[in-house]
């Protein structure tokens, strides 16, 4: 499956209904440009591209969010508080003052950090 599917996919299971095909498009090709910047190769390697589509769709949604292309039926009530896979837990450290739309832009803020670190392992030599 290609980046923009998995994407678009992941972008569904957040809730996003009506997918603007120009911003997932722009979206997955500045966050390809970083990555393969950072890491000097051809090709997003293929153990980092889940973390290339999390990064996509943080790019995704905070730009929907910016021209308002998210549609009436987003919800910021559902924004993501913890996420737990096995046994490894990642809770974002949220106010529990803050407002539903406040806890998904910091979200979405954790979402599109690259992690230099972590693409190092996959850098290439250039000469």
């Amino acid at each position: 499956m290609d980046i923009y599917t998995s994407a678009a996919e992941m972008l569904n299971c957040f809730g996003v209904s009506e997918i603007n095909t120009g911003l997932l498009e722009q979206a997955v090709e500045l966050v390809t440009s970083k990555i393969l910047n950072i890491c000097h190769t051809k090709r997003i390697p293929e153990d980092a591209e889940s973390v290339a589509v999390n990064i996509i769709c943080g790019e995704y949604l905070k730009n929907a969010k910016a021209f308002n292309l998210l549609g009436d039926n987003f919800s910021f009530e559902s924004a993501v508080k913890s996420i737990n896979v096995g046994d490894t837990a990642v809770t974002f450290a949220l106010n529990e003052s803050s407002t539903p739309e406040q806890k998904f832009d910091e979200t979405v803020k954790q979402m599109c950090k690259i992690d230099k670190a972590y693409f190092r392992k996959y850098r290439c030599l250039v000469w």
